[in-house]
């Protein structure tokens, strides 16, 4: 499904993760690790923004559905920046 909007589909296969964070004015945000194929680069995408009636205000709806072909193509983005930090 990846991350539905009022513009159609987009990441499809290639949502990594959610992260949340909650607001000191009780709002919950939440963002979307997302893999862009075009780009070859790890992006986020706001998908929740949930007011304190949960009422999602951003309209989108997701699901974690990276596949194990994608999540090859992320571990060899990752694996050159590791060695370079380790270095």
């Amino acid at each position: 499904m990846a991350i539905t909007d009022k513009n159609g589909t987009t990441f499809e296969g290639a949502v990594l993760k959610i992260n949340e964070h909650y607001w000191m004015d009780g709002m919950l945000e939440e963002t979307a690790v997302v893999w862009n194929s075009e780009t070859q680069t790890i992006e986020y995408q706001q998908v929740g923004y949930y007011g304190i009636d949960g009422q999602n205000l951003c309209g989108c709806s997701y699901e974690v559905d990276a596949t194990p072909e994608t999540w090859k193509q992320v571990i060899r983005y990752l694996k050159p920046l590791a060695l370079a930090a380790f270095k």
